[in-house]
């Protein structure tokens, strides 16, 4: 019974995750499942692809979402504010630096 366990739970884990949620067992681990169910308050089935595996519900600590968030559509990148004169905008800092360090140009 518990190679079946482990098996099943070996399958589990060789599923690709998409969607669904994860089960958190009472020794801290999470597994990737399709869904769950509680069959009734001693069992819980939890569902990868085609198949489940029963476990009792004393080693499932709790779910949580999957959290996998799907990409948005990527726009482009805004384009970058022209300079209005380049040479004005090198001759101010070219000032602002001679004030700061006090160099007469004369």
């Amino acid at each position: 019974m518990k190679s079946m366990r482990l098996a099943g739970i070996v399958l589990f884990l060789a599923t690709a995750a998409s969607g669904g949620e994860f089960a958190v067992f009472a020794a801290g681990t999470r597994l990737h499942i399709d869904r769950h169910e509680v069959v009734d308050g001693a069992t819980v089935r939890l569902y990868s692809g085609a198949g489940f595996t029963e476990l009792n519900s004393a080693q499932v600590r709790g779910f949580e979402e999957d959290g996998v968030v799907p990409a948005g559509p990527v726009g482009p990148e805004p384009a970058p504010a022209p300079a209005a004169n380049a040479a004005q905008d090198a001759s101010n800092r070219i000032s602002q630096a001679r004030l700061s360090v006090a160099v007469d140009m004369n």
